[in-house]
Order: C-alpha cells, then structure tokens, then sequence
C-alpha cells in the first residue's frame, strides 16, 4: 500500500521512534492490510480508508485465535490505531470508526528481580580470561545503570571516560545522564586492561568473541549462563538487570519519578510498574514502622 513507506518515515521523522519500533510497528499494519483483503468487502486502498470497527475487532479475534501473546495484541492495535492518526494528520483522511477499539487489557506480569546475593555472585569474576572480565563488566554496567541492552552495547569507550556520568541517547532520542558507580568504574576498568582490542575513541566497550561489536542475542546468552551458576537455576536476562536494578532502588527509599528519569521512562506509567515488584518489602517496613503495627507485633 502507498501510504505504508510514508508511515514508516512518519515514524521515524516525526514521533522519533527507534527503528526497531518501526518495524514492527509496520509489520503490524501490513498484516492488518493483508486482513482486510479478504475479510473485507471492499479491496484495496479502499477497505483501508474506509475500515469499520467491526474489522478491527475481528482482526483481534484473529490474533487471539492464532495464539498471539496479549501484549503483541495490543500492540497491533496500537500500530494500526497511530497509522490511521498519521492518514489523518498527514494526507486528511478522516476514520474515527479505527481509532476507537482498543484491546483488552492483558494481565499485567510483576517484573522478576534478582536478589542482592544473587547479584554479587554474579559479579564474581572467575577464571575465564577477557572473556569473563567481559561479562562481569556488562552485569556491572546494567545493574549499576539500568541500562537497556541496546544502550550498553552501542557505548564507546570514549563515553565512559568522561568521569563518573555519562549522557545516554535512549529511544526516540531521548537524552538522559546516569551515574557511573565506582563498582562499575572498578568492573569496566578491570574489562578494558584485558580487552583484546584497543579501547579508545570510538571502539565499543564490548566485543564480541570475533572482536567485533557484542551483539544482543550474544549478550544475552552470555547472561543467561551466568544465570545458572545461581542456586536454583535464575533466568537471567538484560530486561532482569534492568528490573534488578529498579526494584532495588525503590526497596531503598528512591522516590519512583527519579527512577522514571533513570530508566528513561518518558511515561511515569512504564516505571509504576515496579511499586508492585516492591509491595512485599514495602508491606513489611510498613508493619515496622508504622504505629499501629508495632502495637500489633507487641500483642
């Protein structure tokens, strides 16, 4: 369809959105199209233009039959819903029938977070080498920052010498400055004085075992084998550092808009998140140090 590669640079131009997004933002429009062919009467650009409700909800029948998770679901109609946004905004093509349906919401997963022990055994180095001080290095750094894995891997080493701060370009954009702890500092120190490749400039703090630049699917593998050095088997992955690191500031007092603007949240929803993986913790601080709850201990 015409107006597909024009959302795509929409996307990319005007909402700033990370390529990642949109494509699958796309994907999800493309197959929303490929619905309409045949579950529509009308063909074409026409049974896009003039879609009903009852198409997008039978598009969500669909995908629920095919299996797909409830978040993808809602992500799809939140694609399709932004594509009919950009034909209004953009070329005055008027469906307010599209952007009224919305998924159902799915049951919302309590993110999974490591415990202080677990995450000093995983910051034991053992004695594999660079390759080791490599992986300690990127826990270190995730843990310590809360960074996506996406931004750990794109840093250069030029940006970790700048002190004890570095300014992070996050999705869409967004600048952002995090603090570099000194056990991170220590870690990525002791990384770089057995790092293969030269560590200056603009080389990337991780490599991969080709000295290349360390992809995701190898960073997270690397992680998930640490994991299971841990009692009880602990699937670890960057998304479980990020959490870690989240959750633990909040069960140490840290107020949830500051961790909003660590994360790089740009919505204080995504970070709420996290006031439930805290709820337990924060029950039993609330028990001890609340009046009515010292009475009830002493009873």
């Amino acid at each position: 369809m015409k107006y597909i590669e024009e959302y795509a640079q929409w996307l990319r131009c005007e909402r700033r959105l990370s390529e990642r997004t949109v494509l699958s933002y796309v994907c999800d429009v493309k197959a929303f199209c490929s619905f309409l062919q045949t579950h529509s009467e009308a063909c074409g650009a026409d049974a896009v233009i003039n879609v009903r409700s009852a198409d997008v909800r039978s598009w969500i029948v669909c995908m629920d039959k095919e299996g797909r998770a409830r978040g993808s679901v809602r992500r799809g109609v939140s694609s399709v819903r932004s594509f009919y946004n950009f034909l209004r905004v953009v070329h005055d093509i008027h469906n307010s029938s599209a952007q009224c349906v919305g998924a159902a919401p799915g049951k919302q997963k309590i993110p999974q977070a490591l415990s202080i022990s677990q995450v000093r055994a995983m910051l034991c180095v053992g004695c594999d080498g660079w390759k080791e001080a490599r992986t300690v290095a990127l826990v270190a750094l995730l843990y310590g920052t809360g960074l996506r894995i996406s931004e750990a891997l794109s840093l250069c080493w030029k940006d970790v010498e700048r002190g004890d701060t570095m300014r992070i370009r996050g999705k869409g954009g967004k600048e952002r400055f995090v603090a570099l702890l000194s056990f991170v500092q220590d870690k990525i120190a002791s990384w770089r004085s057995v790092c293969p490749v030269a560590c200056e400039g603009r080389q990337h703090v991780f490599v991969g075992d080709r000295l290349g630049t360390l992809s995701p699917a190898v960073a997270l593998r690397l992680l998930l084998n640490r994991g299971r050095r841990l009692d009880g088997v602990v699937h670890v992955t960057p998304h479980v550092m990020r959490h870690s690191f989240a959750t633990h500031l909040l069960e140490h007092g840290g107020d949830v808009r500051m961790i909003q603007e660590l994360l790089g949240h740009a919505s204080i929803v995504s970070t709420q998140r996290y006031m439930h993986a805290g709820l337990p913790h924060m029950r039993r601080v609330y028990t001890q140090l609340h009046p009515r709850g010292a009475k009830k201990r002493e009873s």
